[in-house]
């Protein structure tokens, strides 16, 4: 049976040790609920990554290894203008090690609004050699483009289990390019803002 996996961020739930008690995992699942028995659910989650065991994927399956904590992963704390590249080399080295966990998938979908999430897990899955098996949305940071990314998402996860061609690696659905013009979404546009990041498709 097919089997896929789709990636979400973390959130306050971690504290409670159940993901699925928030709107944002809630949102996903609620649309794809009849899809489920094809589908497993996991997190990006710096929690593990800084303070437990070095990893920064947890399966929904193992979300209480993260429970008693809470942390949010703004962009600040990984701003490549304060920090240089070390958090965010830290975080995508942490992903990297726990993608040798998901071979057993045949595709991968990743839904990422947080900023260092969506850099980091892009760096890591092409270093890992798994664009052509991943397919990760590029949408805005705010709960508004979230929220459209969640319909987004249900159509290309059901358009894969239709067999339906598909696309793989990093890409912008319609409708989140206002976003990247904004201010927030100005670093796009950052001369400075390091090569190895720069995991988005020039329009």
């Amino acid at each position: 049976m097919t089997k896929i996996l789709i990636f979400l961020p973390c959130n306050s739930g971690a504290y409670t040790g159940d993901y699925w008690s928030k709107p944002n995992w809630q949102s996903v699942g609620n649309r794809l609920e009849d899809k489920r028995k094809f589908l497993d659910y996991a997190a990006v989650d710096c929690i593990r990554a800084f303070h437990i065991d070095g990893k920064g994927l947890v399966h929904e399956k193992e979300n209480t290894i993260v429970k008693g904590y809470d942390e949010h992963p703004s962009w600040n704390k990984f701003d490549p203008k304060t920090h240089g590249t070390e958090k965010l080399d830290k975080l995508k080295d942490a992903i990297k090690l726990s993608l040798e966990e998901t071979k057993r998938y045949s595709h991968i979908f990743a839904l990422l609004s947080p900023r260092a999430y969506k850099l980091g897990f892009a760096v890591a899955t092409k270093e890992q050699g798994l664009d052509d098996k991943v397919s990760i949305l590029d949408i805005g940071e705010s709960p508004a483009y979230y929220n459209k990314g969640v319909l987004d998402l249900e159509i290309i996860v059901r358009d894969y289990l239709n067999k339906n061609e598909i696309l793989n690696g990093v890409f912008m659905p319609p409708g989140h390019e206002e976003y990247f013009k904004t201010k927030h979404g100005g670093y796009r546009h950052d001369k400075g803002f390091p090569n190895e990041y720069r995991v988005w498709k020039k329009s």
